[in-house]
């Protein structure tokens, strides 16, 4: 590497490491959902399936039907996940458990998304 774009080049490093630390403590400093939000999105309507309150210490799934099949969303406590969908990658599964205000999970090509607000 010549030696005129090492700077150039720690400049974006540095950058992009700053505004990965600024993103994570944004997010941790989110306040907690009090309720999540599953939806059926489609070309000409959005459709809310179900509101489930974050504060109960139940367990509820939600079965959600879409163009691919039914996509399972599990509500425990304080929290929510997708844990199962027909879609082919898999991406709602993966992002995790939801639980602060605008975190969200949502499946593309079975047209299904569940986001935690506050009432």
């Amino acid at each position: 590497m010549k030696r005129n774009t090492v700077l150039p080049v720690l400049l974006i490093l540095v950058s992009g490491l700053a505004l990965v630390a600024f993103g994570i403590y944004r997010h941790e400093r989110s306040p907690e959902g009090s309720m999540v939000i599953v939806k059926s999105i489609g070309k000409d309507e959005n459709r809310v399936v179900a509101r489930q309150s974050l504060s109960s210490d139940e367990t509820v799934t939600i079965p959600v039907e879409g163009p691919l099949g039914t996509t399972m969303v599990e509500i425990v406590g304080d929290r929510a996940h997708v844990v199962s969908s027909p879609c082919p990658d898999k991406v709602c599964i993966r992002m995790g458990w939801l639980r602060r205000v605008g975190d969200y999970s949502a499946c593309l090509p079975n047209r299904v998304l569940v986001e935690v607000v506050d009432q």
